[in-house]
C-alpha cells in the first residue's frame, strides 16, 4: 500500500510538472505570437505612414495620381511569398506598375519616396537628414516637372545641405556653390 502511495503521489508530482510546463508553453507561445503581432503591426503602420507620405508628396508635386499603393510581399513562381516592397499607381482607376510610368514620373515618383523616407526617419528618430544627394533628378522631367522639383529644391534648402549631380547646366541657377567636372579628350580631370 505504501509503494502505491509514493507511485501515486510520483505520478501526481509528474503530471502537475506536466501541467505546469505546458502551461508555461502555451503562455510562451501567446507571448511570441503577441510579439510576432505587435512587430507586424508596427511594420504595417510604418508602411501605411510611408504610403501616405508618398501620396503626400506626390501630390505637392502634382502628380495626377489618385494613390500610390505599397506592397510589401511579392508571390515567387513557386507561389510563396518573400518580402519584397513594390510601389503601384492607380491613376483613373487603373493599376499601373511603376515602371509603367514615364521617365520624368518615375523621377518625381523617385523624389517623393526620398522626402518620405526622410520625413519618417525624423518623425521616428527625432532628427533630420541634414544632406540630400541626388543623382540627375531632371532626367525625362518635362519642363513644368523641372519647374516643381526646382521649387521643392529650393523650398529644402534652407532645412539641409543638396547636393545635385547632373550632366547639363540646369541647375546653375538655383544653387549659390557649382562644382564643374569636365574631362577633356586626354582623360585629364579638371575640377572648378
Amino acid at each position: 500500500q505504501g509503494r502505491m502511495d509514493e507511485e501515486t503521489a510520483a505520478r501526481d508530482k509528474h503530471q502537475k510538472a506536466l501541467d505546469t510546463l505546458s502551461g508555461d508553453l502555451t503562455l510562451a507561445k501567446y507571448w511570441t505570437q503577441g510579439f510576432a503581432d505587435i512587430r507586424f503591426s508596427l511594420f504595417n503602420g510604418t508602411v501605411q505612414s510611408l504610403e501616405d507620405l508618398i501620396n503626400a508628396f506626390c501630390s505637392q508635386q502634382g502628380l495626377d495620381f489618385e494613390k500610390i499603393t505599397i506592397d510589401t510581399w511579392k508571390t515567387t513562381t513557386d507561389n510563396k511569398a518573400k518580402p519584397e516592397i513594390n510601389l503601384t499607381v492607380i491613376r483613373r482607376g487603373e493599376e499601373i506598375e511603376i515602371d509603367g510610368l514615364s521617365d520624368g514620373e518615375c523621377q518625381r515618383v523617385d523624389l517623393a519616396c526620398f522626402f518620405a523616407i526622410s520625413a519618417l526617419v525624423e518623425q521616428y528618430l527625432g532628427f533630420g537628414l541634414q544632406l540630400a544627394v541626388l543623382d540627375e533628378p531632371m532626367t525625362g522631367v518635362d519642363r513644368a516637372g523641372k519647374q516643381q522639383i526646382f521649387d521643392i529644391l529650393y523650398s529644402i534648402s534652407d532645412k539641409r545641405q543638396v547636393f545635385v549631380t547632373d550632366h547639363a547646366a540646369t541647375f546653375q541657377t538655383l544653387f549659390n556653390n557649382i562644382i564643374t567636372v569636365t574631362k577633356d579628350e586626354t582623360s585629364t580631370v579638371s575640377i572648378r
